[in-house]
């Protein structure tokens, strides 16, 4: 491109400049809503170690995927704004050094919860013996699923235009939409993998609480943390469901008129419909807000559980609890 084309790809794309003022403000407002979340994740005394080993990396992959976004797009507009179009071109490694990450805490986002309901199934088989593992398989779970992340980022922009400059950075470049959408369809696929087998999941767990034959209290206290768990799982996965669903329809639509569309157009809204940074801002706000509602659930059980039912027959034996004080 000439200098020219970078000034015209620069003044002319309004509509970009919104895209992204608005992804660094849904950015900063994400990092707000995590470290609330990861404040609240050390006040969580009722759940196993590795779930909160989730919680927690779920909160980190948000958080470094706001941090570099904002990082990203504040240098774009300060060199658009202070630099000639020619000086404010970076190089594709420099992209790819922000975009790789970027695009790999975005996957890690699903892969995470998918990795919650593994959680889950462990839980579930090893109904007598789970209480007392430690968190060490919530960080193999963790380990194994950020390889298949990075792999899966390595594979949206394995065709990076290397060796040249660009205006923008896009994680959505023309030589790595093709792959980027085979990406999405690959985490969307999970997603949906995901949200039905929790379904399942649950499902099997209250079959076996409403059995009532329990070899050991072991048992049933893991099935009723089973059954309380997932049914946490399930309104934050419902959400992620719909949100990515509808993301990924819109980013296939957009995909499909990308031959009819201005180059720059098509580029400013590519940026538009990237709503990651808003999905970053509510979803710690729907995790937070389910927490909270079944701890409330959890310490009035513990309340009424200590509460003392009295009766007119209390009497009777409350008089001889006096005269033997």
């Amino acid at each position: 491109m000439t200098c020219g084309a970078y000034e015209a790809a620069i003044s002319t794309n309004r509509f970009q400049l919104g895209a992204m003022a608005g992804q660094m403000f849904f950015s900063v407002l994400a990092i707000a809503t995590n470290l609330r979340l990861l404040a609240f994740s050390f006040k969580i005394i009722y759940y196993h170690d590795n779930f909160k080993t989730f919680v927690r990396s779920l909160v980190v992959f948000n958080m470094v995927h706001c941090v570099l976004v904002i990082t990203l797009l504040s240098f774009h507009l300060i060199s658009w704004a202070l630099l000639p179009p020619c000086d404010a071109v970076v190089p594709a490694f420099v992209c790819v050094a922000f975009r790789l990450p970027i695009i790999f805490s975005y996957v890690m986002d699903s892969l995470l919860q998918f990795g919650m309901a593994v959680e889950r199934a462990i839980a579930t088989i090893r109904k007598e013996t789970y209480a007392d593992c430690s968190s060490f398989t919530g960080y193999v779970l963790v380990g194994f699923l950020s390889f298949v992340g990075l792999s899966l980022a390595g594979f949206c922009l394995r065709k990076y235009p290397f060796g040249t400059y660009l205006i923008y950075c896009s994680g959505a470049s023309e030589t790595t939409l093709e792959d980027a959408g085979r990406m999405n369809r690959i985490i969307t696929g999970v997603i949906i993998f995901t949200f039905f087998f929790t379904i399942a999941l649950f499902v099997y767990n209250i079959r076996q609480l409403r059995k009532r034959t329990y070899d050991s209290l072991k048992r049933k206290s893991q099935l009723t943390e089973n059954v309380t768990t997932l049914k946490l799982l399930l309104p934050l996965f419902s959400f992620h469901l719909v949100f990515f669903v509808v993301f990924s329809l819109v980013a296939g639509i957009l995909d499909y008129f990308r031959e009819s569309l201005d180059p720059i157009d098509h580029r400013g809204l590519v940026s538009a419909v990237y709503l990651i940074p808003v999905y970053n801002f509510l979803s710690p706000i729907v995790v937070q807000e389910i927490l909270r509602y079944c701890n409330r659930n959890r310490r009035q059980k513990l309340t009424d559980v200590r509460k003392t039912n009295h009766n007119e027959n209390d009497v009777y034996f409350d008089m001889y609890h006096q005269l033997w004080k």
